[in-house]
């Protein structure tokens, strides 16, 4: 006797104790509880766990427990695991493999952008695309992730190139600005002399070149070639009247001097007083003397 309480009503009491966390249910005064009890199993879990629909399907802790055992085999065998960093290519190429990237570039079946699908101002070369494509199977991407980067790549270009034009206008108009506030009435003949010292010096691929890179629109480049036309004879200054630059043929420049004359709202037509009109004037004289000089040059 332990208090009053005997040896075998005391494992007894245990024994219910014991049998009702297992089961859910109190046993029966002297026995084991019925084979009924583990519907109950759901009682011994906190309230909030009862009735989660996750575990509604299992009959007893044992269906549970093998349930649980199952899933987790489960998710070890369909789970995909990044590779290390120091791993190799091998491993690497089959880790992107199992993501969906294609055996090749070619794979993503991403066609070049056509000409209405690139932005104004942005020039897409096959060289271009195919190298997006091999970076993009370098990198790992799925195809659908290679779409959308072309896209938005495309689009980012588009902003740029949108937003040079801009800054080229911008500088444009702020050289005109500036010396039109220094040459005043002059400013049309005098920037005509700068591009023809400019065309006679650097020939039509280094005209090309000035335009590309902006100074045919810097006004310090601009006073520049200015300067240095007032050291040239009218004769040079002739040779380099074509709008790319470099000398031109007769039917070249007489193709100019008729554009002028064709033109009759044009400055050549304006009143005797406009800066323009004079400017214009002037060219078609030199570019008449250079034809005149070139016919000379061809029946000598």
């Amino acid at each position: 006797m332990i208090h009053g309480i005997g040896i075998r009503s005391w494992r007894e009491m245990w024994s219910r104790r014991w049998r009702y966390y297992q089961t859910g249910t109190g046993a029966g005064d002297g026995g084991a509880g019925d084979g009924g009890a583990g519907d109950d199993w759901r009682a011994a879990l906190p309230e909030e766990m009862r009735a989660d629909p996750a575990i509604q399907d299992f009959k007893d802790v044992g269906a549970l427990t093998k349930g649980f055992i199952e899933t987790k085999k489960l998710v070890g065998q369909k789970g995909l695991s990044r590779p290390a960093d120091e791993a190799g290519e091998e491993e690497w190429n089959s880790f992107y493999k199992a993501l969906g990237r294609p055996d090749a570039p070619d794979g993503y079946g991403l066609e070049m952008p056509t000409e209405e699908k690139v932005p104004k101002g942005v020039y897409v070369s096959d060289g271009l695309h195919q190298g997006f494509l091999s970076l993009a199977h370098r990198v790992g991407l799925m195809p659908g992730q290679a779409q959308v980067l072309q896209a938005g790549f495309m689009e980012l270009l588009g902003t740029e190139a949108a937003s040079l034009e801009d800054a080229d206008n911008a500088a444009f108009e702020k050289a005109e600005t500036v010396l039109k506030d220094e040459w005043v009435n002059d400013f049309e003949k005098n920037r005509e002399l700068a591009r023809r010292a400019a065309a006679t010096v650097f020939g039509k691929d280094g005209m090309e070149e000035l335009v590309k890179y902006g100074f045919d629109n810097n006004p310090t480049f601009i006073k520049k070639m200015f300067a240095l036309a007032q050291g040239m004879d009218e004769e040079r200054l002739a040779a380099g009247t074509g709008a790319a630059g470099g000398e031109l043929s007769t039917q070249e420049a007489q193709k100019r001097i008729d554009e002028i004359k064709a033109d009759p709202k044009g400055p050549y037509w304006a009143t005797a007083a406009s800066p323009e009109h004079k400017a214009a004037v002037e060219e078609v004289e030199r570019l008449e003397g250079y034809v005149a000089k070139l016919r000379r040059q061809s029946r000598a």
